[in-house]
């Protein structure tokens, strides 16, 4: 078997479809073993009122926008300074977000976001959970408000931009609302182009090493992102963020020769997003 690398430490197979097919029978199967196990204990968290993190009730929050389900910020014109121009809602239908809301907050002229989760206790604790172990990394939103009673919490908003509006600005179809007003596939078919071409450009060496530098991190503290894709990936100076782990999983009791084949289906995911990127530079095509 062929093995290619890059001169981060992750290495992705060449018979990536096989791979991809047993590794998701094995998440499948130990994710329900995983998700039974997490509902006990967060029914109990739950019913004995324990706390992940300290909850608090800040004060002087001001509610200024929201994020829409493409992480598109709303918000009215006299606060577009205080956040990353790049990804500000114009125009055009507004997605909601069906399991859970985000709220653009302001605390003494500084940007958070409320993330409220719509009645799905198993989420909002799993994602505190999950949050919580990595609170010693630096690739991850940090929670700084916790509010039990309504399933929410407040988080430091990251400044940069988000993977997919880079790649969606240079006519790829990767946003919810792209795939939903799909008439215009038809109409303006020349367009949209190969996302293939724009990452090469888009995502230098030096970045895709620290995509996978940020995902070697989080895999040492056990957890399985799950849901690699570009709308939750930040990228401001080469520096990598991920966001968005209400679907990651801990493993933090599962011994390590398991963890070691389960946590594969994450580069999996990440080579079928960024495959003919590492080819690029493997090939030693560097711009």
């Amino acid at each position: 078997m062929v093995i290619l690398k890059t001169s981060a430490t992750l290495k992705i197979p060449n018979n990536i479809k096989v791979k991809k097919n047993i590794l998701e029978l094995i998440i499948k199967i130990y994710k329900k073993y995983i998700y039974v196990f997490s509902i006990i204990i967060f029914s109990f968290y739950k019913i004995f009122n324990i706390k992940i993190f300290r909850s608090e009730n800040p004060t002087n929050l001001q509610k200024i926008g929201f994020i829409d389900q493409d992480g598109l910020i709303h918000i009215p014109s006299e606060y577009y300074s205080y956040v990353n121009s790049g990804d500000l809602y114009i125009k055009g239908d507004f997605l909601h977000r069906k399991r859970f809301s985000i709220t653009v907050i302001l605390k003494e002229n500084q940007v958070f976001l409320e993330k409220k989760f719509k009645n799905n206790f198993f989420s909002f604790y799993n994602e505190l959970t999950i949050l919580h172990e990595l609170r010693n990394t630096d690739c991850v939103p940090k929670v700084y408000f916790v509010n039990y009673e309504n399933l929410s919490f407040v988080m430091n908003y990251i400044e940069g931009y988000v993977l997919r509006e880079k790649v969606a600005k240079c006519g790829v179809l990767v946003r919810d609302i792209d795939k939903k007003m799909n008439v215009h596939l038809k109409e303006n078919a020349n367009k949209f182009v190969s996302m293939d071409l724009y990452l090469k450009r888009i995502v230098n060496l030096k970045t895709l090493q620290n995509i996978e530098k940020s995902i070697a991190e989080i895999h040492k503290r056990k957890v399985l992102l799950v849901d690699i894709k570009f709308g939750n990936i930040i990228i401001r100076n080469d520096k990598v963020f991920l966001i968005d782990f209400n679907e990651a999983i801990l493993f933090k009791y599962t011994p390590k020769i398991i963890y070691n084949i389960i946590k594969r289906s994450d580069l999996v995911r990440l080579y079928i997003l960024f495959g003919e990127v590492y080819l690029y530079y493997t090939n030693d095509n560097k711009e």
